[in-house]
């Protein structure tokens, strides 16, 4: 399962961690599945752009 958390800039796919604020993954995580997880974070912002929102307006909440 994927999960990404806006609060703290992180998404997760499996034992697989990454940490978009300081550009850091855990051990574990294999190329491929750090690419998926920078490409969901991006399919998320562009559908949030279409709504008219943005990344850094859910984070500050």
């Amino acid at each position: 399962t994927y999960v990404y958390s806006w609060k703290g800039d992180n998404g997760s796919l499996g034992a697989c961690q990454y940490d978009f604020r300081n550009n850091s993954q855990t051990s574990i995580c294999e190329e491929s599945t750090v690419e998926f997880i920078k490409k969901t974070k991006l399919f998320l912002q562009m559908e949030l752009y279409y709504c008219g929102l943005s990344l850094e307006k859910l984070q500050a909440e």
